[in-house]
């Protein structure tokens, strides 16, 4: 009996280690193995400036945005914020629409961009009354250093000019000088009090002693004012370079000097005032940019300034701004341009308290 015990294990343990023996082994394969699968990201980016990319918010834009633009329509600020929104409505995918608000110097325009809802769907273009220019004349219900982030310059600095009708017997600045001083009538016009222009022709005058000598015809904006110019209601007014170059090329303006130390492309046989003898005018000068409401989120914001940027350095906004006025687009940061406004504002303060008009 034990023999067969022993036998049966025997027979048993052989089989098992047959078994063992001729199992199949694990078939090597070269697929590497598989990891498990990321999400998606469908998130969109615009290139900046810079050459950072900016991703898009998740919900903005859904609708039209609204540019506020406190002068009226057909004037300069007017003109570069209807040519700057196509390309930005091409990059955003939605319509940008312009509203005029004008009125107060701008100041109109300002204080319902400080007030809107601060979800990048209401922006202005920044001019420089309500920004450095009234707040030293008169208490405003907005601030703007404070109210507003001012996040991309859209213009060159434009020098102002001085300008009369194309058939005006006037050839000169110096005549128009000269006119006052003889006593002979002479109608200005010009924006509100605080423009650029107004500021610079008064610093002007005070300083010839001939302020005062003319009669002044205050408009709502530079439009209206070189509208009435043309149809000889006024003697002289300013205008924006972006303004007066075209109208001097199709000859319903004159100009009669240029704002500064060097005379300009768009118009290269205007004299500077340097030339003629005047000191310290290059401040007299125009640039816009884009500014939103103060609270308006950082996502937004840069995302906004990203695309305002690509859009001032478009082919077509660069050659729009090159035929308007000869100059040459360019961006900044946020930092710089807050810098740039705020030494504005400071020139401005002296100016205004010299002329005595500061309050």
């Amino acid at each position: 009996m034990k023999k067969w015990t022993a036998l049966l294990l025997g027979l048993t343990a052989s089989a098992v280690l047959i078994a063992c023996g001729t199992a199949k082994a694990p078939e090597k394969t070269d697929e590497p193995a598989k990891k498990a699968e990321t999400p998606k990201d469908d998130t969109e980016y615009i290139t900046a400036a810079d050459g950072s990319q900016v991703a898009k918010p998740e919900k903005f834009p859904k609708g039209p945005i609204t540019i506020l633009v406190g002068s009226t329509a057909g004037g300069g600020t007017d003109i570069m914020s209807r040519a700057l929104a196509e390309p930005m409505s091409e990059l955003l995918g939605v319509a940008v629409n312009i509203v005029n608000r004008e009125g107060a110097s701008g100041t109109i325009a300002a204080d319902e961009c400080a007030k809107a809802k601060p979800d990048g769907y209401t922006i202005i273009t920044g001019m420089p009354a309500p920004w450095y220019i009234k707040p030293h004349l008169s208490d405003l219900t907005y601030d703007p250093f404070k109210d507003f982030r001012n996040i991309s310059v859209i213009s060159p600095d434009e020098p102002l000019v001085i300008v009369v009708p194309a058939d005006s017997e006037i050839e000169s600045f110096e005549q128009v000088v000269q006119m006052m001083k003889d006593g002979d009538k002479v109608v200005w016009g010009t924006s509100n009090p605080g423009s650029v222009g107004n500021c610079g022709l008064s610093d002007l005058f005070i300083k010839m002693d001939i302020y005062g000598k003319f009669e002044m015809v205050p408009f709502a904006g530079a439009a209206d004012a070189l509208t009435s110019l043309i149809g000889g209601h006024i003697t002289i007014s300013t205008a924006d370079l972006a303004e007066a170059a075209p109208r001097v090329s199709n000859g319903t303006l004159k100009a009669l000097a240029v704002f500064g130390n060097e005379r300009c492309e768009a118009l290269p046989d205007v004299p500077c005032l340097k030339e003629l003898g005047f000191e310290d005018t290059d401040w007299v000068i125009a640039f816009k940019w884009v500014s939103v409401p103060a609270e308006t989120p950082d996502d937004i914001v840069d995302y906004l300034k990203a695309v305002i940027d690509t859009a001032v350095m478009s082919d077509s906004y660069k050659e729009f701004i090159k035929t308007q006025n000869g100059l040459d687009t360019y961006t900044m940061s946020e930092a710089d341009l807050d810098k740039k406004l705020k030494e504005c504002y400071d020139a401005y303060d002296k100016v205004l308290t010299a002329t005595g008009q500061h309050k």
